[in-house]
This record gives structure tokens, sequence and C-alpha cells, in this order.
């Protein structure tokens, strides 16, 4: 896997870049983030640092998500909630505060980019699917979202969690089903990492409605929320 490693502080770098080489990926190192913008869109999976010194690294990430949906990680030392929050509304997957464990770190990396490379490798993909919903047309391999005849960019994780509820139109998705499925079951981060994520993805849509949240429960799509929408929300 090509990992694009990107962070000013050339210890911590290094000491990233060797535990990822070890676990066998392909690492970059680069240090400013208009570079990290550059090479952002031929890497698996970014691991960018907050502290850059031509940009900010939230400013970084939301440059990154204009042009790519290669996954972001955020990897600082700040452990704030507040720039987690805004960290994950600017486009990032995850986010790592360092220094961390060696296995954590190979961890959390792979599977913010398992997807990617699962829809890197259609040889391995099942077959290709779409799910209509009246004005929602989601192609899941091309990982692309079409609502009211308007193309909407998302990232992997906000794909996966549209995909997951519009599977089952109508039907509650439980917290802990969602984040097992889109993040990982093993996942011990903060469950507000979903409502974040559900939050960009209702404004993305821009459809009042369609997301529902079952207090205590979890959420589902309300597929009445699109006009003329099929009952069945597959077409293959």
């Amino acid at each position: 896997m090509r990992i694009l490693l990107v962070d000013v502080d050339s210890t911590h770098r290094e000491g990233a870049a060797s535990i990822l080489v070890r676990g066998g990926h392909q690492v970059e190192q680069i240090n400013t983030g208009n570079a990290a913008v550059e090479y952002a869109p031929d890497a698996d999976i970014v691991l960018l640092g907050m502290n850059l010194p031509d940009l900010n690294g939230i400013e970084v990430c939301r440059r990154i998500r204009q042009r790519s949906r290669v996954p972001i990680v955020m990897f600082s030392d700040v452990a704030d909630e507040a720039a987690i929050v805004l960290s994950l509304s600017s486009g990032a997957d995850d986010y790592i505060v360092k220094p961390c464990g060696s296995l954590v770190l190979l961890a959390r990396v792979t599977a913010n980019a398992r997807r990617a490379i699962w829809c890197r490798e259609p040889n391995e993909s099942p077959p290709e699917s779409r799910i209509i919903l009246g004005a929602l047309s989601i192609r899941p391999r091309a990982r692309q979202v079409v609502i009211d005849g308007r193309e909407v960019t998302l990232t992997l994780k906000e794909f996966d969690l549209l995909v997951a509820l519009a599977e089952e139109p109508g039907i509650v998705m439980r917290r802990n089903e969602l984040i097992a499925r889109v993040w990982d079951e093993n996942w011990i981060g903060s469950t507000r990492t979903l409502d974040v994520h559900i939050s960009a993805l209702r404004t993305k849509l821009d459809r009042d409605g369609l997301i529902e949240t079952i207090r205590g429960v979890g959420f589902r799509l309300d597929s009445s929320r699109l006009d003329g929408h099929d009952p069945s929300p597959r077409d293959r």
C-alpha cells in the first residue's frame, strides 16, 4: 500500500515511516501542505500532520478532499475533542493521536485504506449493482452518488454510511451496527465520530428528513422523502 506521510516533525515522521515500512507498506515522506495536496491523489492513504509550515492541516485536508476521495487520517499530538471534530468535519476519515503504539498505527491505517484498495481491485469486487431510491442513485463500485440530478462528492466513510442506510430503507440501523460496518467491529474511538459523519452526509445530500435520528437507537433512511421512490432498493 502506498502511504503519503505528511508531517513537519522529522522525528515523528521518520518513526512512523519506519513502522509502516516494517508493516510492508511503501511510504513517501513530505513536510509541506502544498506538496500533500499535489501528491495525495496518487496515494492509497494520506497520514496528515496538523501543523505544517505553509498550510494548516485542516486546510490541507479540505483541499485534498476537493480533488480526491483518498482516505485521510489526521496524525496529531493534539487530543482535544474540538480538533478531532473539526478534522472529521473537514473531510478526514479518522484521527490518530500521537505518539501511538506501532500495532495501533498499522491497524488504523489498514482499516481506513481497506475499502479504497478494494475498489481499486475490480477482479476481487462483487458484481456491479446500483441502488435506486427515487431521486437518489448510488453506484457502489464506482462510489458515485447522484441526487436530484446532481453528483455529490462524499468521503469514504460518508459513502459507506449512505450505502448501509440505503440498502435497508425504512429500517433502523443501530449505532453499533453502523460503526462496526463502516469503521471496524473493534472500533475504540468516540461514537461522536458517527454523528459528525451523519451530519456532513445530511448537509451534502440536502434533502430534509431523509436521514432520521431514532433517539437512543440509531438512524434510518426515509425513502418516502425521495419522490417516486422504488420500493426495491437494488436495480441489478
